[in-house]
């Protein structure tokens, strides 16, 4: 899907209650969102429920430019298996790649896995956001590699012992909230041509067999 880079061009889709929402396989270029706004958004609007799930999976976000490239607020948030790169972050709220926000009182929990969310100009990769929300839901942020963002890589928010967080097995450059256990590893992870958009790892890559022995949410 391009967006032709025309000024105010985003997705937006608003979930209602036990809403389920699934975008898979796409490819997301030339978007142009608002200073404010995300190039692609999935949102809870009405209700609190804890059952509704959206899902972004398979796909690629490349060339976009705008506040967020991806925007994901509810209570089961899944990103997998994506590539986010070489976007420009623009505008004055929170400047991040992928921002993944905890909703009001939906016990909201957060996989993001086997992500590369790399070379996004402007600001961070990842951020997790509690929102100062409580949840019982287990939070899970593992295999992914984020590097050489703007900002901060790897940014995680307010989750503690009320927010059971598992953050592992990532390869990142800079990261931000909790402390990150020895398992996670800071280091260049050796693409073959990032400007060119190919992300693919050099056979020298520290990135190659150091990922998790098991995601607590299963392998893809």
């Amino acid at each position: 899907i391009d967006g032709g880079n025309v000024a105010d061009s985003y997705l937006a889709i608003v979930g209602d209650d036990d809403a389920g929402l699934l975008i898979e396989g796409l490819t997301f270029r030339n978007f142009r969102g608002s200073l404010n706004g995300a190039a692609v958004k999935l949102v809870l609007d009405v209700g609190t429920s804890d059952a509704a799930l959206y899902q972004i999976r398979y796909s690629r976000f490349l060339n976009n430019t705008a506040n967020q490239v991806v925007d994901m607020s509810g209570a089961q948030l899944r990103f997998v298996d994506n590539l986010v790169a070489n976007n420009t972050l623009v505008g004055a709220a929170i400047r991040t790649a992928v921002y993944a926000k905890y909703t009001y009182d939906a016990n909201t929990g957060v996989v993001a896995n086997n992500n590369t969310i790399a070379a996004n100009t402007g600001g961070s990769g990842l951020v997790v956001d509690s929102a100062s929300q409580i949840s019982s839901r287990i939070t899970e942020i593992a295999d992914n590699i984020i590097w050489g963002n703007g900002g901060t890589d790897l940014q995680v928010t307010d989750l503690g012992l009320l927010n059971p967080s598992l953050i592992s097995y990532n390869l990142y450059g800079t990261h931000a909230g909790l402390p990150l256990t020895a398992d996670n590893i800071s280091a260049n992870p050796q693409f073959i041509n990032a400007a060119a958009n190919n992300f693919g790892l050099l056979v020298t890559s520290p990135a190659i067999n150091s990922g998790a022995p098991i995601q607590l949410n299963g392998f893809p």
